[in-house]
C-alpha cells in the first residue's frame, strides 16, 4: 500500500491538504518591471479596489495566504489590514516584487529589513516568504530563519512540504500558476521551461488545476495553487475558474483548506519541521 506522504500530520479525518495562494497586489510589480505609465495614478489599483473586497465577500471561511510586497503596506494600508482582520494570512513577496535571484545578499538584508518593518508598523507580522522568480538559494534560507520567518514558498521540482534548513519549505510548481500558464507577456519564460508560448486558457487551465488536486488527492500530497488577482479581476472566466476550484475544496470533507502558516505551525506542534527559537 502506497505511503501517503501527508498523513504524519493531517488533521484527523483529512486526505490531503490544499494551501489557495494568491500573488501580486496593487501596482507594485508592473511598477518594479517598467510596465506602469508614468503618469497612472497610484493608490487605486483593481486588484486593491475592486478584486479585493470580492474576494473578502465570497471567500468567507476559505483561508487563503496572500503574498503581498510590502510597500502595499503604505499605499493600501486598510486593505492589506481588512485582509488580516478577515483571518486570512498576509505573507511577503518581497518589498516591491523585486527578482529575488538577481539582488546580492546584501540587497535581500536590507529588502527583508524595509519590508518587515513597513508591515510592522499597520500591525502585520508576516511568517512566510515567496520570492519573485520562484528561486531560493541557501544564503537567503539563513536570511530568512535569521529574520524571524518560520517558512518559504519556493518552486520546487520536489512538491512535498518538508524541513529544510531550519524552515517549514511548502513548494508550488509553476503549472500550478495561472500567470505563468496564462499571462502573454511570460511566453518566453513558459517556452524556457519546456512550455507553450501561446497563453492557456481559462478552460486549459480549469483542467490543470483539476487534474493537479486528483493527483494530490491520489497521492496524498499536499497542493499548493497560485492565483493572480491581476488576470481574476480582468476576466470574469478567470474568476469562475478560481471560485469554482474552490467550491469543490469546500464541498470534500477529507480535504484540509489550510494557509501555509497553518501548514508550517501544525507541523511544528507535532515536531515534524520545528521553527527557529
Amino acid at each position: 500500500m502506497r505511503k501517503m506522504e501527508c498523513e504524519a500530520w493531517l488533521p484527523p479525518g483529512k486526505r490531503v491538504s490544499v494551501s489557495v495562494t494568491l500573488d501580486n497586489f496593487g501596482e507594485a510589480c508592473d511598477i518594479t518591471v517598467g510596465r506602469w505609465p508614468a503618469n497612472a495614478p497610484i493608490g487605486q489599483h483593481y486588484t486593491a479596489v475592486k478584486v479585493l473586497p470580492r474576494l473578502l465577500s465570497e471567500l468567507d471561511g476559505v483561508p487563503l495566504t496572500y503574498f503581498v510586497e510590502a510597500v502595499n503596506a503604505e499605499r493600501y494600508p486598510a486593505q492589506l489590514r481588512d485582509l488580516n482582520d478577515a483571518g486570512h494570512e498576509v505573507a511577503l513577496h518581497s518589498w516591491g516584487h523585486e527578482h529575488w535571484g538577481r539582488l546580492t545578499l546584501d540587497e535581500r538584508r536590507a529588502n527583508l529589513a524595509s519590508s518587515l518593518a513597513a508591515l510592522r508598523s499597520i500591525g502585520i507580522k508576516v511568517h512566510g516568504f515567496r520570492p519573485p522568480g520562484g528561486e531560493l538559494d541557501l544564503a537567503s534560507f539563513t536570511l530568512l530563519r535569521n529574520n524571524g520567518f518560520t517558512y518559504c514558498s519556493p518552486v520546487s521540482g520536489d512538491l512535498r512540504v518538508r524541513a529544510e534548513d531550519g524552515l517549514t519549505v511548502v513548494p508550488f510548481a509553476w503549472r500550478h500558476v495561472d500567470a505563468y500558464l496564462i499571462d502573454r507577456d511570460l511566453a518566453a519564460f513558459r517556452v524556457s521551461k519546456g512550455d507553450a508560448d501561446a497563453p492557456a486558457t481559462a478552460e486549459q487551465w480549469a483542467a490543470v488545476l483539476h487534474e493537479a488536486f486528483d493527483e494530490a488527492l491520489r497521492d496524498g500530497r499536499h497542493l499548493t495553487v497560485i492565483f493572480h488577482p491581476y488576470l481574476l479581476g480582468a476576466d470574469d472566466a478567470l474568476w469562475s475558474v478560481f471560485a469554482e476550484f474552490v467550491r469543490r475544496l469546500k464541498a470534500r470533507g477529507d480535504v484540509w483548506l489550510a494557509s501555509c502558516k497553518d501548514i508550517a505551525e501544525r507541523r511544528a506542534r507535532l515536531g515534524i519541521a520545528r521553527p527557529p527559537a
